[in-house]
This record gives structure tokens, sequence and C-alpha cells, in this order.
């Protein structure tokens, strides 16, 4: 019999997730950043949860408002990568009975401040005591059924997208980040975008399941990869993780008018490769120009 570090997260993911959904309304269930329920022809709901942990995700020395506006913007950036806005969260906690009860509250004055700042209203949740912090987020979003994006659309031909710059978020910016709710609408509100995702678990491991999930390979190019100054390297931008910034790829034409469009001065915008036919694989062209095979790897919960 595995264990779960054997078997690993998503293929425990892939094995739960074969189950066929009964209600024809639910139009993208487990595998994408967000599900997606049909409530119009026009119109979706988006429903998405992120669980934070004690010692896993942020460290109680941390600002207690800084760990509270993280549980919240994982979430957000989930609904982003979709293409919609959030509505309602409904909060849930573990707290362990001896921490101070003014660190409680200054973790749920983060969680409010980050939801007034998104429009999101808090509706509900629970409370419970536990060895360690614990915040679990549940997230109802929107979106039109025409700016749905999934990650399994990317095209043969398609510039591969990326917001921001990678590989810093163990230095601290995993808690600080900015949701990219307005420059995912500003994209589907003006182009049509093949397939999308936010970079939780690292570029390569979500770039893999774009690609995985739509049948494709890739080709990157070092120079144009935005590597965070903090990073140290290109293997943190690779593999770190936690840098919540949009992964999209659309077709040549779309790509460049975006580039001569995109009007977020303080969000950087960068083209950092192409989508090929050849199934699985992912090359990186050097500097120098030359080719070689990027190992897979990014962050995994049961390792």
């Amino acid at each position: 019999m595995k264990t779960l570090s054997q078997l690993g997260e998503f293929n425990f993911i892939a094995a739960i997730a074969k189950k066929k959904l009964r209600n024809k309304a639910v139009l993208k269930g487990i595998g994408d950043d967000a599900a997606v329920v049909s409530i119009s022809p026009k119109d979706c709901l988006l429903f998405t949860a992120d669980m934070l942990i004690e010692d896993v995700h942020f460290l109680r020395s941390a600002d207690p408002q800084a760990i509270g506006h993280k549980a919240l913007a994982c979430s957000l950036s989930d609904i982003a990568a979709m293409g919609g806005w959030p509505l309602y969260a409904i909060v849930s906690v573990a707290f362990p009975k001896k921490l101070d009860s003014e660190f409680a509250k200054k973790i749920y004055k983060g969680i409010q401040k980050t939801a007034l700042k998104y429009s999101v209203d808090i509706i509900g949740g629970d409370t419970n005591a536990a060895e360690k912090i614990i915040i679990d987020v549940f997230l109802c979003g929107q979106v039109k059924r025409k700016q749905l994006v999934l990650r399994s659309n990317a095209q043969t031909g398609d510039y591969i997208f990326v917001t921001g710059e990678l590989g810093g978020s163990r230095f601290g910016g995993h808690l600080n980040f900015t949701p990219r709710i307005a420059e995912s609408r500003f994209l589907v509100s003006n182009y049509k975008l093949n397939s999308m995702l936010d970079i939780s678990d690292g570029l390569i491991a979500d770039l893999g399941h774009i690609l995985k999930q739509s049948k494709k390979g890739a080709i990157l190019e070092q120079e144009d990869i935005p590597v965070d100054a903090k990073a140290g390297g290109l293997d943190n931008a690779f593999y770190a993780g936690e840098d919540f910034e949009l992964l999209f790829t659309l077709s040549e034409k779309a790509a460049k008018k975006l580039i001569l469009a995109w009007p977020f001065k303080k969000t950087k915008l960068s083209c950092i490769g192409r989508i090929t036919a050849q199934e699985a694989s992912l090359q990186l062209i050097s500097k120098q120009g030359k080719s070689t095979k990027i190992k897979p790897g990014g962050y995994r919960h049961f390792n």
C-alpha cells in the first residue's frame, strides 16, 4: 500500500477526480484553479478553497495581518486565474487554545482588509481548536461564460506570458503578494486567452499542468523569464512556487496587440516562450541559443 508521499499530491487528486459528476450544470470540477458551475446561458459561478497551515505556509513570527491577507489572497488568485471576479467568502479557522487572542484578531483583521479591497463579503465560517493555526477560505466568484479560461485549451503556436517577477516568494513575497484580479479582468475583457492559471507550485510545475491538460509542449526563452532580483537565480523562478502570478497563453496575433496595449505600469508583463505540438516536451533555449530539456519539479504538499 502506497503512502501519500509515495503516491504524490497530483496522483491523489487525479484518483479522486475520476468519479463522474451527476449535475450537468457543473462545467468543470476537480482539476483547475476553481470549479465552474453554470447559472445561466451567459454566466457561471466559480468555487475555490485554500487551506493555510502554520509552519507550512507561514510562521507565527510573521505579521498576523499579512497572514490573514495571504489566506484570502490565495483564493482570490484562483478566481483571477479563471477570468472571474470574487463575491463571497466563508472563513474557517482553528487556533491553539493558548494563542494570544490579539494575534488571532489581527489575522482576521488582515482577512477583512483584503476582503474590503476586493469587494468580497465574508458570509460565514467555523472556528475550532488545534495544535497549530489553520485557516481555510472557501471563495465564490463569478465569470462570464465567454470570458472563462481553463488550463486545457493551449494551442500550438500560442505565445506564453507571465505577469510580475518569479522566484522571490520564499524571501517574504508569499505573504504580501497582490492577486491579479485587475490584470485578469483586463485580459479576458479584451483578448481571447486559450489557457491560464496562477503560479502557486512554481513556473515549471504549473506550466506542466497546462501542457498535460492541453496535450502540448513548450519552448521557453531563458533571457525572457522575469527572475526576481531576490530569487538568487533561475532555479527559484522555476521551482520555488507561491509567486501567485498569472501564466497564460494566446495566439500570436493577439499577443502582439497585448504587448502594445498592456496598461499596468506596476505589473511587469513578459512573453517567455511558445506552445508546441510535441506533447509533454518542455525545452529551454539559453541566451547562447542552446536547447536543453527542462527537468520537472515544483512544490509538492506530500513530499
